[in-house]
């Protein structure tokens, strides 16, 4: 765990799937045609920031979107939980009830000196139902 104050922080991502526009490719964090919107906390930060990437090493400030983050340590891991509302238009990836659409994820270890794309993350779109 690399809380604030450390060389790089812990961090977490989410990304939502279904698409801005276009057929996003999760592994390459998007292409110009085809953006992911997606939702990053880090430990040395407030909250959760919006961002929106359309290729590796591309990621720029997102649309502005109200979203919360509450982050809590318990040893060296972390118990992270970030809300956003749902729906969703222009580049906010919509969040629909009753819509099924995939859901990625990218986990920064600061104490091994993860950052930028140094990181463990999804290969591959996983499926996300939001239930009525």
């Amino acid at each position: 765990m690399s809380p604030a104050g450390k060389d790089f922080p812990d961090a977490i991502a989410i990304a939502i799937a279904l698409p801005v526009r276009g057929k996003p490719v999760l592994a390459l964090m998007g292409a110009p045609d085809a953006p992911i919107h997606f939702l990053r906390w880090q430990a040395n930060k407030p909250g959760a920031a919006s961002q929106l990437a359309t290729g590796i090493g591309s990621s720029t400030h997102g649309p502005a979107l109200a979203c919360t983050a509450q982050a809590r340590a318990d040893g060296d891991r972390w118990q992270v939980v970030i809300a956003r509302p749902l729906g969703g238009a222009g580049d906010i990836a919509p969040l629909v009830v009753g819509r099924k659409t995939g859901i990625g994820f990218a986990v920064w270890a600061g104490g091994n000196d993860e950052r930028g794309g140094i990181k463990a993350f999804s290969i591959d779109w996983a499926e996300l139902a939001l239930d009525a």
